[in-house]
């Protein structure tokens, strides 16, 4: 029995060994380890749901969520978009969608837009839908600041697209 023992105990000092030894335990934990590489972020992300109502055309154009930094006194973005994300591939029903990259700042409108099928510049954009805006636009648009005094990441940017905005511009 002592031998038994004996061995038993050899097994799990040298095991010791080999598992101290034999690993490298150079494993960054939070809360341990150097962080003298670690950057804070330079840019956010934004995330949603498009909901898709209304009709869709024969012909569909390019469907994205753009931002823009203002809007005119008829409640219309300025200008071109300073963000925007890839093109949708579905357009129907709820869609999710994310948009990184986007510069600290606070930005007035969130929006879905749509490029006519054959059109080759980036203006004009039809506005689909607008976060925080009813699709009969009734209400102001909700802005949102991103950024390292607020957030990096923000999500429930929900927007309703209504295909009766392009029907007859299409």
């Amino acid at each position: 029995m002592n031998k038994t023992l004996y061995s038993i105990s050899m097994v799990s000092i040298i095991s010791l060994i080999f598992l101290v030894y034999g690993c490298d335990l150079d494993i960054d934990l939070p809360g341990f380890g150097d962080y003298s590489n670690y950057s804070t972020p330079t840019t956010g992300t934004i995330a949603g749901i498009v909901t898709f109502v209304g009709t869709s055309p024969d012909r569909i154009g390019e469907i994205r969520v753009s931002i823009f930094d203002k809007l005119d006194e008829n409640r219309n973005p300025i200008g071109k978009p300073c963000h925007q994300s890839k093109p949708f591939i579905q357009f129907t029903g709820k869609v999710k969608y994310e948009l990184e990259g986007i510069s600290f700042g606070t930005y007035e409108v969130t929006a879905v837009t749509y490029k006519k099928p054959d059109s080759l510049s980036d203006t004009p954009l039809i506005i689909m839908g607008i976060y925080g805006c009813s699709p009969s636009g009734d209400v102001q648009p909700d802005p949102f600041t991103i950024g390292p005094e607020t957030v990096y990441y923000l999500g429930g940017i929900d927007i309703t697209a209504d295909y009766n905005a392009i029907k007859n511009d299409n």
